[in-house]
């Protein structure tokens, strides 16, 4: 039996909030929809991923065609949702992208929403303090290796501060 398109991606973005990278894998070739949104101010699957610091699920959706600089109705990018989730792999990761990181959603970039904590009720399950303080840093070193370039999607050269300090 056929699953139904808003079945797909149902399970697609249940997956993804899961953390579930061979589900998303199954359900992306199965025709589930990489450009599906949740409900809660309509997140993007990479908003998802990137706030649980999901690595691994960013790669498989930019792989299957997820807009990296695809934002939520608010302008919120992939970069916003690590930021406010505390997920410092998702960010650099998403930086070496070349995401723009100077974006800002509400009149708040990316930086600016790493520096402040989420109200306790509003935190994804991978939280922490020590995570936030983590891509606040990480985006500050970023910012400071990248300053001098124009207003467009850098990348991280191999000789930057930022790729000695925050190398894998």
């Amino acid at each position: 039996k056929k699953k139904s398109q808003s079945a797909l991606n149902k399970q697609l973005l249940a997956s993804v909030q899961q953390c579930n990278v061979r589900k998303v894998e199954r359900l992306l070739k199965e025709g589930a929809e990489v450009h599906t949104t949740g409900q809660l101010a309509k997140a993007t699957l990479l908003g998802y991923a990137a706030a649980d610091n999901s690595v691994e699920i960013l790669k498989v959706l930019v792989a299957a065609g997820a807009d990296l600089e695809g934002p939520t109705p608010h302008g919120a990018s992939a970069l916003h949702a690590a930021a406010f989730g505390g997920s410092p792999d998702a960010a650099k990761w998403l930086l070496e992208q070349g995401i723009d990181w100077r974006r800002s959603a509400e009149g708040c970039t990316a930086l600016a929403q790493a520096r402040n904590t989420p109200p306790p009720y509003a935190r994804p399950r991978s939280w922490s303090q020590q995570g936030q303080d983590a891509v606040a840093e990480l985006l500050e070193a970023w910012e400071a290796a990248h300053a001098d370039l124009p207003n467009e999607n850098p990348t991280a050269s191999n000789n930057s501060p930022f790729d000695q300090r925050y190398s894998a």
